[in-house]
């Protein structure tokens, strides 16, 4: 069966039958933006459908119905993942993306550093990435063709440069906002977050923090997102994150 699934935001996924046919529930969930069905089978390229000027009052079952082309023909990419001395990094997840495909390939690497991912069809819009758990920079390479052979990845990755983030989190009157939770992400190290929370004067450390640009945020309320935190290699930075009663956050140095 083939994998139908819904608009972003919508619940299910279904397959079709025998006969190709399947039955979806779509839903107005009043989000803005366009929408789309996508379709997906191992051996067709995935498609995906722009669902314009769809009314969700009609009171009969509304066909849409999609053609799939059969793949072309596929390739088995292998590759190493090390650091700058050639040692092997493991366990580390390699994924390959090709927008044209609408298919995402992944692999982990094993105790020698090495992965492997079959089946991949061949195109000329591939995007490879690591976001390695710790230590490491994110990796990333762009607009790859892979079209023929059994093409080899060498992926070297390179050390983080850290640095340290104190500071204080406060109410609009300057009071210390105690037990306040929030989380630090680096635009150098996108895959790891660093949970925070403040002690009972509402103070902070985090060590060991990728440098450059950081974004500072909750996950619950109040919603507090701030991306204009600056963070050099081997420095400590003081910031003091001002919560004001709106809701919103500032931070100052």
């Amino acid at each position: 069966g083939v994998e139908v699934l819904p608009p972003a935001g919508a619940p299910g996924l279904v397959l079709t039958d025998e006969q190709g046919r399947y039955s979806l529930l779509i839903e107005d969930t009043g989000q803005a933006g366009r929408r789309y069905l996508h379709f997906r089978h191992d051996s067709y390229q995935a498609i995906r459908l722009l669902l314009e000027d769809v009314r969700f009052d009609l009171a009969e079952p509304l066909a849409i119905d999609a053609t799939m082309s059969p793949l072309g023909p596929t390739l088995t990419v292998s590759g190493r993942i090390s650091n700058e001395h050639g040692m092997a990094v493991t366990d580390e997840l390699v994924q390959l993306h090709s927008g044209s495909q609408l298919t995402t390939y992944r692999a982990f690497s094993g105790a020698d550093g090495e992965f492997v991912m079959e089946g991949v069809a061949t195109g000329e819009d591939y995007r490879l990435w690591v976001r390695p758990k710790k230590r490491y920079a994110d990796y990333e390479r762009l607009s790859m063709a892979l079209m023929h052979g059994e093409p080899y990845l060498d992926i070297i990755l390179t050390p983080l440069a850290t640095g340290t983030v104190r500071g204080r989190v406060v109410d609009d009157r300057r009071n210390p906002v105690p037990d306040f939770s929030f989380w630090l992400r680096s635009g150098a190290a996108e895959g790891r977050a660093f949970p925070v929370m403040t002690a009972p004067d509402g103070t902070f450390a985090v060590h060991d923090v990728p440098a450059g640009r950081l974004t500072l945020g909750t996950r619950s309320k109040p919603y507090v997102r701030v991306s204009d935190i600056e963070l050099s290699a081997g420095a400590e930075e003081y910031i003091e994150v001002l919560l004001e009663e709106s809701g919103s956050a500032s931070v100052e140095r």
